[in-house]
Parts: structure tokens; sequence; C-alpha cells
């Protein structure tokens, strides 16, 4: 998988974090300024607010409420997802300079994991999951095109995942190969997908979901 896939998106981030002044905190991570939280209190308090937050800010986590738990489960055996989560929850979370940090800083360590496994050649769903957290931490911050870039590596992942001999066949996630929190993820990549072709007048990135597809 070709690296330049995998943008760092540091120059839009760096000026979201200094353009914004805010200084609203939530409440679920909010720094008692004594004693200070330890670097574990941080990581679940995050992990706590972005599993409560997850069906305000992904479409259909309501319709299959497995899909926090399972998330949380895949992120503690996969460090790339784990720092994807939490550099999405950081932003959701706090919204003051130093929450904002905090969220460069968990994106910077997913960007350094997600590059090491490819240069491993260490492909998982995990991989094509903190890619599509990747794009939406993106569109959080305004940058869809850096979105789209994130998407196109998620689409090179699934493809190295679902190999076909007939190389103009669609890849899309399959179920036999393929999990079913991968298989929601897809669903919501593609709304991430059209939001950002809409707004940067780019064309879409993946490919229909189409069940013709699944039984190739």
């Amino acid at each position: 998988m070709d690296e330049s896939l995998i943008d760092t998106g540091l120059a839009p981030l760096s000026n979201f974090l200094a353009s914004h002044s805010s200084h609203h905190t939530s409440p679920s991570v909010n720094d008692s300024p004594s004693p200070p939280k330890s670097d574990d209190e941080r990581t679940g308090a995050y992990f706590n607010f972005f599993l409560t937050e997850l069906e305000k800010c992904f479409p259909y986590v309501k319709l299959f409420p497995w899909t926090a738990a399972t998330l949380f489960s895949s992120s503690n055996h996969n460090p790339a997802l784990r720092q994807s989560v939490l550099a999405v929850a950081a932003l959701l979370a706090n919204k003051n300079a130093q929450g904002q940090a905090e969220a460069l800083g968990h994106l910077q360590n997913a960007l350094y994991l997600i590059r090491d496994k490819l240069s491993n050649a260490g492909v998982d769903e995990g991989l094509a999951i903190s890619s599509f957290l990747l794009s939406h931490f993106s569109i959080m911050l305004g940058d869809h095109v850096t979105a789209k870039k994130h998407l196109r590596g998620m689409l090179v992942v699934l493809e190295k995942l679902n190999p076909s001999r007939d190389s103009n066949r669609i890849v899309v996630p399959n179920p036999s190969n393929n999990t079913e929190l991968t298989i929601l993820i897809w669903r919501m990549a593609i709304r991430i997908d059209f939001i950002s072709s809409v707004t940067s007048g780019q064309r879409p990135i993946l490919p229909k979901f189409c069940l013709h597809g699944l039984h190739d």
C-alpha cells in the first residue's frame, strides 16, 4: 500500500488548533486542578466519553447497539485503532487547547503505527477501521480533501483483505471474509465519502455496496 495514501493532515490540524481558543470542556474529561489525572485515567475517560457519544457521531450505531462494545474490544488488541479512537475522542471531548493538543498527539501516534504496520505488511481490518476514523477526524476539522485520502487508504486495505483474480472486479467488504463491524464501518465510510465529495467537488472514492459483488 502506498504510504502517500495516509495523509498526515498536520497542517490543517495545526491551523485548527491555533484558531480555536474556546475553553469549553466536556464534564466527562474535565481536568480537575488538583490532583491532575494520570495518563491512564485520561485515556479511560476519553474511551468512556467516546463510547457514550458514539451514537451521536456515527450513523447506524443506534440500530446496531453492539457497535460500541465491539469497537472497544477491537481497539484493545490493535494499537493503531486505539490511537485513532483516542484522537477522535479527544477532539470531541475537549475544546480547550490541552484537549486539542492531545488529539494531535493521538493522531500522530495513529499515523506512525499505521505506517509501521504497512511497512511490515501487517494489513488487517483494524487498519481499515483506523483509516476510517482518521477520515472522520479530518471531516471534524473541515478538511474534506484529506478525509478522502484516508478513505482511499481504507479502500486499498480492504482490497488486500479481499483479493480477487479479476482485476476489473469492484472490491467491497465480504461478509465471508470480514467482520460485521467492518461491514458497518464501510456503510459509514460511504456516507463520509458522499459528504466530502459534495463539499470538495471531487469524485467519490468508494464503490457502491453491491450485493452481487459479495457472491462473485
